[in-house]
């Protein structure tokens, strides 16, 4: 995301591209879990509460969208000092006895360490993006779901899909190939979807992410291919004149 891009351009000067890059990558993959469990939780309890089922879905997802996203906010905010304090403890048993994962937790907190944190406004601005992409993409499951009859109220589907986004994200199989489809076939199975109709819904879905990432793929490679069109330098311009 661009906030998050911009925000390590002013890093520490001694750092590299190497470092710059790694820090991105774990700091916007952090950011997109927090706000994803945090909104996964609170549209499960809301769903799942005895006390909320008179009320209308769309009230039930204003409140969890009011609760999610300050607690998205203030979760992100503190995690650089998490880190800080994870690899001091690391750090002070000595690298040499250190084992190969809290080596590679240790790299990763350094990683966090050297990402220049995010201002309020950025911070929310990025929450915020981060919780319009997960609800758009709850609403497009919601609505290819209703094509294929399979009826699953639209608060149940959102934590469903962060559900399985956050499983697709153990790199336990290509692309979350698998991880979906059994996952979907149990967690739809109290709301009495049938496993062929989980499958279905599994294989549209995958259909769905790959044209999306075809489409993704074949504009960045006319955009690489055409370029911006460059300004002539202002020297060349007055010789021409």
């Amino acid at each position: 995301m661009r906030t998050i891009c911009g925000a390590i351009e002013n890093s520490t000067t001694g750092a590299d591209n190497a470092d710059k890059a790694l820090s991105v990558i774990v700091a916007s993959r952090l950011f997109d879990s927090i706000v994803a469990v945090v909104w996964m939780l609170t549209m499960f309890t809301a769903d799942a509460a005895a006390w909320a089922d008179g009320y209308p879905a769309a009230g039930k997802l204003l409140v969890g969208a009011l609760i999610a996203i300050p607690l998205a906010c203030v979760f992100v905010k503190h995690q650089q000092r998490f880190s800080a304090v994870l690899h001091n403890r690391l750090a002070g048993n000595g690298k040499a006895n250190l084992g190969k994962l809290s080596w590679v937790v240790d790299k990763l907190a350094q990683a966090l360490l050297k990402f220049n944190w995010l201002t309020t406004s950025q911070l929310a601005v990025t929450v915020g993006l981060l919780s319009l992409y997960h609800l758009f993409g709850a609403l497009s499951w919601y609505y290819l779901a209703i094509g294929l009859d399979v009826n699953v109220p639209l608060l149940s589907i959102i934590w469903i899909r962060i559900f399985i986004y956050l499983a697709t994200l153990i790199p336990v199989s290509f692309s979350g190939l698998g991880v979906r489809e059994g996952l979907l076939i149990v967690l739809l199975a109290p709301f009495g979807i049938g496993s062929s109709s989980a499958m279905a819904l599994a294989l549209m879905l995958l259909s769905l992410s790959i044209a999306i990432g075809l489409l993704r793929g074949v504009l960045e490679a006319v955009v690489m291919t055409v370029g911006t069109p460059q300004t002539a330098p202002t020297s060349k311009r007055r010789e021409k004149r």
